[in-house]
């Protein structure tokens, strides 16, 4: 499970990297993944597919 909490965290560091409009989204998304906390990110990933 942390294997894949790092590569969404480093996903989404890379997605900020390249468009800063998604910063707030990705420092979210690390912190959970930092607390190994997966349903907060699920949760808010359903917000953003609905």
């Amino acid at each position: 499970m942390f294997g894949d909490l790092q590569k969404i965290s480093d996903h989404v560091g890379a997605l900020a990297q390249k468009n800063s409009d998604y910063l707030p989204f990705a420092q979210t998304v690390q912190q959970h993944a930092q607390e190994l906390e997966d349903e907060p990110i699920l949760e808010l990933l359903e917000q953003f597919m609905e």
